[in-house]
């Protein structure tokens, strides 16, 4: 019944003035992208199939991408997977076809390299500090924190979502292209956001 091909990879950790060997599972369906010498993210948890294997690849992390050979349906959230089984529904547009109009309408209005102004200006829109709130018995406190670039980015692009969201169709692609234009003069909703 345990007939299935399981996946390893030989991993070297560095550690501060050691290096230590181990075995670590693949996960996911079909065939995997990695080679010799590839950079990955390990974690801890063993495979139940395989004796001596107690660290796993994390998926979508350095070299290990986060497509895989087959569609999966449950479960996807672990592996970074999109639902894509459920067809979208008429009228709603997909976020690629969005961006392809984004880029589109602002080659249109004269900015070169449409890419790089996108890129430039979604990092003026990012902000660089939060805030955590802790609650000391009675008493709320507000600390300063650093946001990681990534969660930054994703707040950014929150606060667009959030302003653009009552338009749809044409006037959707017209706001965020108005957006980030304002955006790259340091002005907009999502500029305000920011600060």
């Amino acid at each position: 019944p345990n007939s299935a091909i399981r996946k390893v990879a030989k991993v070297t950790i560095k550690l501060k003035n050691k290096r230590k060997n181990l075995i670590a599972y693949i996960p996911g369906f079909g065939p995997h992208n990695l080679q010799p010498l590839s950079t990955v993210l390990v974690k801890g948890g063993r495979c139940q199939d395989l004796p001596g294997v107690k660290y796993r690849l994390v998926r979508k992390h350095y070299d290990f991408l986060a497509s895989e050979r087959f569609l999966r349906k449950n479960r996807r959230s672990k592996f970074s997977v999109k639902n894509l089984s459920k067809k979208a529904k008429k009228g709603v547009a997909v976020p690629e076809a969005i961006y392809l109009k984004v880029v589109n309408r602002l080659s249109t209005l004269g900015i070169k390299n449409s890419y790089q102004f996108i890129r430039e200006t979604l990092l003026k829109m990012t902000p660089i500090m939060g805030v955590v709130k802790k609650k000391r018995g009675v008493k709320e406190l507000i600390y300063p924190k650093y946001l990681e670039p990534e969660m930054g980015e994703k707040l950014a692009i929150k606060w667009l979502k959030k302003t653009v969201i009552k338009f749809k169709g044409e006037l959707l692609i017209e706001n965020i292209v108005e957006e980030f234009v304002k955006a790259s003069k340091d002005q907009g909703e999502v500029v305000k956001e920011k600060w």
